[in-house]
C-alpha cells in the first residue's frame, strides 16, 4: 500500500498520473523485485487503510487538514509469483 499525499499540496503529483496510466509497476522491497497492479482504493476500505498509514506515519493526518482534494491510497497487489532478489 502506497498513499500519494504530497505533503497536503493541492495537486496529485506527476508518478500519481503516471501510475493512474499505467498501473502495472515493479516493486522492489524486503529484498524482493516484483510486478504489481497499482489500484486505487476507496469505500470503508479507502478509510480503514487511511487511518492504518496515518496511526503509523502521522504527518498524514496533518495532510488532510491542508488540502480539499481526498488523497488516494493505492494498494498494489502482486501479479507474479516468481521471487527474485
Amino acid at each position: 500500500m502506497i498513499v500519494e499525499s504530497k505533503g497536503g499540496a493541492p495537486t496529485h503529483p506527476s508518478w500519481y498520473h503516471n501510475l493512474s496510466t499505467h498501473p502495472v509497476v515493479t516493486v522492489e522491497a524486503g529484498g524482493e523485485k516484483f510486478k504489481a497492479r497499482a489500484k486505487v482504493v476507496d469505500g470503508d476500505d479507502y478509510e480503514r487503510l487511511y487511518k492504518q498509514h496515518a496511526d503509523v506515519n502521522p504527518a498524514f493526518w496533518d495532510y488532510r487538514q491542508k488540502t480539499t482534494r481526498k488523497i488516494p491510497v493505492i494498494v498494489l497487489e502482486r501479479i507474479d509469483q516468481d521471487r527474485r532478489s
